[in-house]
């Protein structure tokens, strides 16, 4: 189903890996007692790095898209995952509004955990979109 807002160029790519959640960030200890130091579990740096080598096989080396805004839409099944990637006509962004979409999110069904349900896990199926007015020099025609 495309939106409305999605011009023609998209990929669709099938990964055959098993999803994985992202684990939070782990602290180890500096040497010398010089603070502590945040790093990604080794776990999600594998699924990260697998995740991008299969995808950049299908699609090529560079950013296919550039620094376009985008749709996306990714159907999780057991044994992977579905990918489908379009250009967006335009940002549609709210002014003042900052962040990568998936960290609005989580930060909004964290506040909702225990209040309109246990736990985000339960959530089955989501639909977010930025909802404003089309910034001035964004619209990306012929493409």
């Amino acid at each position: 189903m495309r939106s409305k807002k999605c011009l023609k160029m998209e990929i669709d790519v099938w990964v055959p890996i098993k999803p994985v959640a992202k684990q939070r960030p782990r602290l180890a200890r500096r040497r010398k007692g010089r603070g502590n130091v945040a790093y990604t579990p080794i776990p999600t740096r594998n699924f990260e790095a697998a995740v991008a080598d299969h995808v950049r096989s299908q699609v090529g080396c560079r950013p296919l898209f550039g620094e376009r805004p985008v749709c996306a839409r990714i159907e999780i099944h057991t044994d992977g995952f579905h990918i489908h990637i379009e250009h967006a006509e335009a940002s549609v962004r709210p002014n003042g509004v900052r962040g990568d979409i998936d960290n609005i999110v989580k930060s909004i069904f964290d506040g909702l955990n225990g209040v309109v349900w246990l736990d985000d896990k339960q959530v089955e199926s989501l639909e977010v979109v930025f909802v404003g007015v089309p910034r001035k020099g964004t619209t990306y025609e012929g493409d």
